[in-house]
């Protein structure tokens, strides 16, 4: 089984398995004055952040930024970035080998 969380302002509020009205109301509280920053979390497939919801006068609305991270892809990332630094050393030492 899947498990939400919904967090509020950094964890200031958190709901475990919410409902949608309860993700409706954090969202629409999201005014980049009290709370600027709202993220919804699956343990297994990643994050939905929202944050911003400041007053730009000049569109006349609010403007808010979204963002997914997608746990696997992290994961593969890291991955990646382990690989790459491991391939980087091994080159390093041969490389010191042959100089020294």
């Amino acid at each position: 089984m899947h498990f939400w969380t919904l967090n509020v302002e950094g964890n200031t509020k958190t709901i475990k398995n919410p409902i949608w009205n309860q993700v409706y109301d954090v969202l629409s509280s999201v005014d980049g004055g009290t709370c600027s920053q709202a993220d919804l979390e699956q343990e297994e497939l990643g994050c939905l952040v929202v944050f911003g919801g400041d007053y730009e006068e000049e569109r006349g609305e609010r403007v808010f930024a979204v963002n997914f991270i997608q746990k696997m892809i992290v994961k593969e990332h890291l991955n990646w970035l382990c690989l790459m630094l491991k391939k980087k050393m091994n080159t390093f030492s041969s490389l010191l080998k042959e100089w020294v």
